[in-house]
């Protein structure tokens, strides 16, 4: 008797071969979109330590520039350039009369 068909099983061999090719596919293309998942996320991740981190510097400049500004040597001295002069004399006011009054012209 001639076999003229395949046989049964060249018909799984070739079904099996179809199934994992198939399957090896999908896992690469499922590997390919999380590859760029991660790739786009460590590119968010990137630019947002950088953020951070010129933030961070620019908070350290401000408090830098805010403690310079509240010391004592830095008011004494726009004190000095609005026209203030120191005195040893102690001022003491009654709160009858805290408002300036207004010389008359």
């Amino acid at each position: 008797m001639q076999n003229y068909g395949p046989s049964k099983k060249t018909n799984r061999h070739n079904l099996l071969t179809k199934i994992i090719f198939g399957a090896v596919f999908v896992l690469g293309i499922a590997n390919l979109i999380a590859t760029n998942i991660v790739a786009t996320q460590g590119i968010r991740l990137n630019n947002l330590n950088t953020k951070t981190a010129l933030l961070a510097k620019e908070n350290e400049l401000l408090t830098g520039r805010l403690n310079e500004i509240r010391s004592l040597a830095e008011i004494e001295s726009k004190a000095l350039a609005l026209g203030l002069v120191r005195t040893n004399q102690i001022v003491h006011i009654s709160g009858e009369n805290l408002f300036a009054l207004a010389e008359n012209r």
